[in-house]
């Protein structure tokens, strides 16, 4: 029997916020930590949490791929300089 691949789960609302967000941050006045409380009424540490387990979904890379691989390139950078 050939192997299947486990069915993807689709991305929630919140992960497709977090998305969009890393997307447009940048834009927005003010720095990115009081953006993210504000907007996600997350700490800033819970945030990147969420926003780490996402980078590792499949459907991110679908769903924002440039965004998600600009995000896989900024975490290998910051572990090959460790």
């Amino acid at each position: 029997m050939a192997d299947v691949p486990a069915p993807r789960r689709p991305l929630g609302d919140e992960e497709l916020a977090i998305l969009a967000f890393e997307k447009r941050w940048w834009r927005r006045a003010g720095s990115k930590e009081q953006a993210i409380v504000a907007e996600f009424e997350l700490s800033v540490t819970q945030y990147y949490k969420r926003l780490g387990e996402l980078l590792d979904e499949p459907a991110a890379l679908e769903a924002e791929p440039a965004v998600v691989r600009r995000l896989l390139a900024a975490r290998e950078e910051r572990h090959r300089l460790r």
